[in-house]
């Protein structure tokens, strides 16, 4: 019986033999392995590449295919669930030579990984903007609202939302990286996620109150940011998207 990790260890990479007492039900065991190893990188090969979509169309999907061999190769995958596969892209993109002359991708990759995770997280239920207004006025600034468990925020010294929207929903490529950094909100109103530009401040608020923070306290963080950032706004966004699902204060009777 071939143990697992060394049958993992040979899967992945082409240089090691064909495990010992290996038996493929006749003909030539190192045939039928290759086959098998080949048809195992395809196919994590095709996850990883529908995990990353604008990614894949950045570097072509020739190219892309090679890249993600590589990637299979350093980073295999521990967990039989794959929705996830992928986690560690950004990382791989960020020491990966032959792409350093692109140092967006890896925020590109954590764009894409964050939507994933958004897909896939749990339900929930948002809460009604009347709810904001039943807390005493003297007291909304302790309350504590709770993010909605698929709101996932990146931040960025890139303009990766431009990027995104420019492959996934045919808009102008942006004209200039440098200097044009973006944070992205990502949401979740129904059932597919989409990535929203924050405006100043909105970052720090978001993962204020993602940290369990009151909103004066998150408040005052996007502010040390931006002296103009507008609470009502970015209240009514969070609350367009169904990005709240509860509110918490003890001057509350009822939360959900």
């Amino acid at each position: 019986m071939v143990g697992q990790a060394p049958f993992a260890k040979a899967l992945l990479d082409p240089g090691e033999p064909t495990p010992d007492r290996l038996s493929l039900g006749g003909g030539s065991a190192d045939q039928r392995f290759s086959i098998y190893r080949n048809n195992g990188i395809a196919g994590l090969s095709d996850i990883l590449m529908a995990h990353f979509p604008v990614l894949t169309e950045l570097l072509g999907e020739e190219y892309c295919r090679s890249l993600v061999v590589c990637y299979i190769r350093q980073y295999p995958p521990h967990s039989p669930i794959l929705t996830q596969y992928g986690r560690d892209m950004p990382a791989f993109l960020a020491a990966f030579p032959p792409v350093s002359r692109y140092p967006y991708l890896p925020d590109i990759a954590a764009m894409e990984l964050a939507l994933l995770a958004s897909y896939h997280a749990k339900d929930s239920r948002p809460v009604e903007a009347e709810i904001l207004s039943s807390i005493p006025d003297n007291a909304v600034s302790d309350a504590r609202l709770v993010i909605a468990p698929s709101v996932q925020t990146i931040n960025s010294l890139w303009p990766i939302h431009q990027i995104w929207m420019s492959h996934r929903r045919n808009h102008p490529m942006p004209t200039s990286l440098k200097d044009n950094g973006e944070n992205i909100l990502i949401v979740r109103r129904e059932f597919d996620p989409e990535p929203l530009k924050l405006v100043e401040g909105g970052f720090e608020f978001v993962t204020a109150l993602q940290k369990r923070q009151t909103i004066s306290e998150a408040y005052e963080q996007a502010r040390a940011i931006h002296q103009g950032f507008d609470l009502t706004e970015m209240l009514r966004q969070l609350l367009a998207y169904n990005a709240i699902i509860d509110v918490q204060h003890l001057d509350l009777k009822k939360t959900r």
